[in-house]
Order: structure tokens, then sequence, then C-alpha cells
């Protein structure tokens, strides 16, 4: 397994948190990535500041989206990206986060792509600014 590494980016808006909810169903749609519920029952998450909204973006590169990112065997690579929603009165909070594995381009196992990821990150953020 390759390092984990992780980015991510922070912004604020005056969106809803139902439009961003329906931007990000959208968006879920056009990168045809799987959502999930990210804390639900999380034993450990009950302190703090806690989002009004987190879910988990995920999907797989394909043999195209792999050649794309310069990975022999990558037509189960996947990719993926924590969105995290905070809801502060008159606006939200939205952080994205990036999660890749790095150093891997010749392995043959299936891999967390680092690369894919960051680019999904950039079009959530052109999509819910």
């Amino acid at each position: 397994m390759g390092k984990l590494r992780t980015e991510s980016a922070e912004f604020k808006t005056s969106k809803s948190l139902q439009e961003i909810a329906d931007t990000l169903r959208r968006a879920s749609y056009e990168m045809k990535a799987e959502v999930e519920q990210i804390g639900n029952n999380d034993p450990l998450g009950g302190f703090g500041n806690q989002p009004d909204l987190a879910v988990a973006f995920c999907g797989r590169l394909g043999l195209i989206g792999g050649v794309k990112h310069f990975r022999l065997n990558c037509a189960y690579d996947i990719w993926g990206v924590q969105i995290f929603v905070y809801d502060m009165g008159n606006e939200r909070g939205v952080e994205l986060v990036a999660r890749g594995e790095g150093g891997k381009r010749f392995s043959t196992a299936c891999t967390l792509s680092w690369g894919a990821s960051r680019v999904h990150i950039e079009k959530l953020l052109s999509m819910l600014r």
C-alpha cells in the first residue's frame, strides 16, 4: 500500500444547505459517483462541532481515466472525496477533502488515486461556489 495522502479545500458560501445538497446530488450524477453518509453512528464522533452534512463521493477511474492519470492496470482504481458542510447562520462552511495513495504508479493492485481525487475536488469547487 502506498502512502495515504489528503488535501483539503475550505470556503464559505451563502447558499442554503438545500442548495448545496441539490448541487451535490447533480454533481454525483455527473461524476458517476457513489455517495455514502459519513459518521452516521460514529461512537467517537459525538464531540466538538459536528457537520450538518457529511458525505463521501467515490468512483472508478476506468481504463481511460487511469491512462489519463498515468497508471498501468488501472481499470479498477478509484477516486475519493469527503465533503463536510457546516451551517453557521447566514453562511455555510464547506470542506472538501481529497484522499489518495501516492507512489504506486506501476503497481498492479487497485489504488485510491491521489491525482483523480484532486481533479474531482476542483470540479466540486467550481460547482459549489
